[in-house]
């Protein structure tokens, strides 16, 4: 399930970067990574 949602935060930040929210996209991956 960690791989898996990895992955997921992963997809969710490179979407975000791409549509240009790259503020947004940084409480994502911390909260990704924290727990």
């Amino acid at each position: 399930q960690m791989s898996s949602g990895v992955a997921y935060y992963e997809g969710e930040f490179y979407n975000v970067v791409r549509q240009g929210r790259g503020v947004p996209a940084v409480p994502l991956v911390l909260i990704g990574i924290e727990p």
